[in-house]
């Protein structure tokens, strides 16, 4: 996906940092076991899992991760241990519920993502030595997640649709904010100096780079069709449409890229394609614009009901859902070790031994000032079961001049 910092992410990432959980053994004689971060209903969660989730996270930032201190790395665990707990809550509760996924189902996800991924076979079996996990273990963490998905698919099942008054009053109150901005609809090939295990089509080093993206600027000169290109050259998760990157109002290109690329998009006439450009993490660049809006337009209710309908009735299924883990959570018996010896040991933050991840990595950044440490927020199991289970604010306009827009 595009960042700020006109950088992209590997979807690869997602599919291979999934959250799962592995059994252990529990300390003899009703002690706590130092090796298990917390039990739910008497299920271990160990630590070494815990630490497990960290490291692929780091391994997923890149080379740039720095080690952590251990004051960060205590926050870290407790932050992801916290997930893992609502995990275990959520997946215990969907067992109890009878809807957990068949081994076709799984099989089938699994085959799906890698598919969205764009990664090889063999890039994939890479993935997973580089990530330190099994295919079955990457299975059983689907498993997980394709159950809890169900489970909250059953129980926001019954949620009704908004009624026509009330898509007319959002509309009504919410005038101002729909509308279709000014922007371009943009699509990318994209060729990375960097090793992706991508098969006859990875570019590896600056000069491969650069001979494939003129081999590409020539054929599409003799008038080679840009999807077609882009579908069989381009090194990044959007070859899968053709290149297609969506829609970008005018804010979000200055946000996206930097202002003599955004200005030079926008300046492009339909059907255009630019020169090669460079992003700050190295890979190349040739879009092409799909479509320009010139002006700002309000929208009418009949473009915009669709979208407020589906606005509305997320809303109501996110309160469904953080009630749903609320009462998953209360109702579990819970006991977090790790908390309890973080307060027992505050002088070595509950670390009865060290831990490599306190250690600098190979052409990484020294550990952080111990002060104040930034603790990345661990990946969720679903992005519905979130740690945060208060009501949400009330719903926001839809975006509904991007609902198309595929961020890359």
């Amino acid at each position: 996906m595009y960042k700020n910092a006109f950088t992209l992410a590997a979807a690869a990432v997602a599919l291979l940092s999934t959250i799962g959980l592995i059994g252990c053994g529990s300390g003899p004689g009703g002690k706590v076991d130092t090796d298990v971060a917390a039990t739910v209903n008497g299920v271990d969660i160990p630590v070494t899992k815990v630490d497990q989730v960290i490291d692929r996270q780091l391994k997923a930032s890149g080379p740039q991760a720095p080690a952590l201190t251990p004051v960060a790395l205590a926050a870290y665990r407790l932050q992801v241990l916290d997930q893992l707990i609502q995990e275990e809550a959520l997946y215990q509760r969907a067992q109890k519920e009878n809807v957990s996924p068949s081994d076709d189902e799984v099989k089938q996800a699994l085959q799906t993502q890698i598919q969205q991924s764009g990664m090889s076979q063999d890039a994939y079996q890479q993935r997973l030595k580089d990530f330190g996990q099994t295919e079955d273990e990457l299975k059983n963490d689907l498993k997980r997640q394709l159950a809890i998905q169900k489970l909250q698919d059953k129980v926001t099942a019954s949620i009704p649709a908004p009624t026509d008054a009330e898509l007319h009053k959002y509309f009504d109150e919410n005038k101002a904010q729909l509308v279709a901005p000014r922007g371009v609809s943009l699509s990318d090939i994209i060729v990375d100096p960097a090793n992706n295990n991508a098969g006859p089509e990875d570019a590896v080093g600056t000069e491969a780079a650069q001979r494939k993206v003129q081999e590409i600027v020539n054929s599409l000169k003799g008038g080679a069709d840009f999807a077609t290109i882009a579908r069989n050259r381009s090194e990044d998760q959007s070859a899968l449409q053709g290149g297609m990157i969506g829609f970008f109002s005018e804010q979000q290109l200055a946000s996206t890229f930097p202002a003599n690329i955004a200005a030079g998009l926008f300046n492009m006439q339909v059907g255009q394609i630019s020169a090669p450009v460079q992003s700050q993490d190295g890979r190349f660049h040739i879009f092409k614009l799909n479509e320009k809006r010139e002006q700002t337009k309000d929208l009418t209710y009949d473009e915009v009901s669709p979208q407020i309908a589906k606005t509305i009735t997320d809303q109501r299924k996110q309160v469904v859902m953080s009630a749903l883990l609320i009462d998953a959570t209360s109702s579990a018996s819970i006991k977090n070790n790790l908390a309890a010896l973080i307060i027992e040991h505050p002088d070595t933050f509950g670390a009865l031994r060290p831990s490599p991840l306190t250690e600098q990595r190979p052409g990484g950044p020294a550990p952080a000032a111990p002060a104040q440490p930034q603790t990345p927020a661990p990946a969720a199991t679903n992005a519905n079961a979130n740690t945060n289970a208060a009501a949400p604010a009330a719903p926001k306009p839809p975006a509904i001049a991007n609902a198309g827009t595929k961020k890359k």
